[in-house]
């Protein structure tokens, strides 16, 4: 979630996330919600998230966006967590994570490829997982092939992570002549069904070219998809660089006269199927046509092949325009808050997105003058390089009275900057509790592990680690000290009980 109560960062403060201060605050407390819930329906949700806003003193009806998943209990159009926040406050911005969406969109669309090219990249990564015996065999063929270098090895499938798929794909691809080979001769020399099986798949030339496609179609997906984990991504150009994604993808079907004329803020509602152009005038990549001209496939078959992969396209697109964000208007509009378009004189005005806010803003009139008169001011360049920095340095910017000349502008800026974008800071804290919450450590109690998740971010945002750390002698003397509140705290309070 993001709100305008998040204090915004100073120009020299490390900031992986504005979120991360809203997702510290009140750690390691006692919480009224339960550790472990047994209701999960919108009302528990919503009551839950109310009240652990309201011991941390946040208001409802100031937040400005709220990020999900796609599951009906949280984004449903009539009874969810996010419609019964927007009764509460209906400038609500929602944003189903776009990295999640992008991975359904995806694992959806390959539902038209054959079964057989996820058989090949599950199996050949099992096959070398547990054998050391089989891995240097491999190693021969391919330095004897490659001359001498050393094979890389092949990713594990994740289960709800279709997108990872792509890389294990792009290593069996560049290795294909070596790993058939392998599998050829393991098939006679280990008599195995599963090594007959796989070298079978190597040898059919149609699920090479079908992966080839596959990688091609999904390179840029999963370049923006990476982009959107990033830690540090400017939030200015997240929502076009999603656009440009699903441009580039109707260029690989749709008629260049037609896509021309729809600008970008139109392209979630894009009629497309009837715009389609002809299997004959697809570009299909180098790659897969020089694969298909040099394979004995009858034409027919090649056509079917082409087919099906044009199929895959279509599938894959009408997919990524249902998960694109509803408000493409009001996120096309964060452009403005770079600093280069900030600072130009020319900008265009924003008293659209600052209407939409107005429990924001505090002065509309004082909004528009603040907006017109930031470009007369003179900026550190050290802060003109990062959007966060920049309106950081805005916020704290005052004049002789003490005064703050820029609140309103500032405010507005740095709430939408916090908007969640993707769930990938709260995926990142889910990362370090199971390390944490180790089989070694699984007695760790809740309120454990939340001490030690804190004192890992609390480094991230002081911008130190464990190295660079040091001690204040008050936490020195504080080491194996046990006073009068230490006594009143119980195994049971740390440690989850044996079972």
């Amino acid at each position: 979630m993001s709100g305008q109560d998040l204090t915004p960062p100073t120009p020299t403060q490390a900031s992986p996330s504005l979120l991360s201060p809203l997702l510290l605050s009140g750690v390691g407390g006692d919480r009224s919600c339960p550790d472990i819930f047994t209701c999960c329906t919108a009302e528990s949700l919503y009551n839950t998230v109310k009240s652990v806003m309201n011991e941390d003193k946040l208001a409802v009806d100031k937040l400005v966006g709220v990020g999900c998943d796609g599951a009906n209990t949280m984004i449903g159009r009539n009874h969810s967590l996010v419609t019964l926040l927007k009764n509460d406050n209906p400038n609500l911005i929602v944003f189903r994570c776009v990295c999640h969406s992008l991975h359904l969109a995806a694992s959806k669309a390959s539902e038209g490829l054959p079964t057989v090219l996820d058989f090949i990249v599950r199996e050949t990564h099992n096959w070398f997982s547990n054998s050391p015996k089989r891995i240097n065999s491999y190693r021969e063929i391919y330095k004897t092939l490659d001359e001498g270098n050393t094979p890389v090895k092949v990713p594990s499938l994740a289960a709800t992570r279709w997108l990872a798929r792509l890389e294990a794909m792009t290593v069996i691809i560049d290795n294909w002549d070596a790993l058939k080979l392998h599998f050829e001769m393991a098939a006679t020399s280990e008599r195995c069904h599963v090594a007959r099986l796989l070298y079978d798949a190597y040898r059919n030339p149609e699920n090479k070219l079908f992966m080839l496609y596959t990688r091609k179609l999904l390179k840029k997906v999963l370049k923006v998809n990476k982009i959107f984990q990033a830690e540090n991504a400017d939030v200015t150009k997240l929502t076009q660089d999603l656009l440009s994604l699903f441009r580039n993808l109707l260029q690989k079907v749709v008629e260049p006269k037609y896509l021309s004329k729809v600008p970008n803020e139109k392209l979630p509602d894009i009629r497309f199927s009837d715009y389609v152009i002809p299997l004959a005038s697809i570009d299909f990549g180098y790659e897969f046509t020089t694969g298909l001209l040099a394979s004995q496939l009858t034409n027919e078959h090649k056509q079917y092949i082409k087919e099906r992969c044009m199929k895959f396209a279509v599938d894959l697109i009408k997919q990524v325009q249902t998960r694109l964000p509803d408000n493409i208007d009001t996120l096309l509009m964060l452009k403005h808050f770079h600093p280069n378009t900030a600072m130009s004189p020319s900008k265009e005005s924003i008293s659209s997105i600052a209407a939409w806010h107005r429990n924001i803003i505090k002065d509309m009139n004082d909004f528009g003058n603040e907006w017109a008169s930031l470009s007369a001011q003179k900026w550190p360049q050290s802060c003109m390089k990062n959007t966060i920095s920049f309106w950081a340095e805005v916020h704290e910017q005052k004049n002789s009275a003490g005064e703050q000349v820029y609140p309103n502008v500032s405010s507005l800026a740095l709430a939408l900057l916090s908007l969640p974008f993707s769930n990938a800071s709260v995926e990142r804290i889910f990362s370090r509790m199971n390390i944490v919450h180790s089989k070694l450590r699984n007695r760790f109690h809740v309120r454990s592990v939340e001490a030690i998740l804190q004192i890992s971010y609390g480094l991230i945002l002081e911008n130190k680690t464990c190295v660079t750390f040091r001690p204040s002698e008050e936490m020195m003397k504080n080491i194996n000290a046990k006073d009068d509140s230490w006594s009143e705290v119980q195994e049971d309070d740390w440690m989850v009980p044996d079972m």
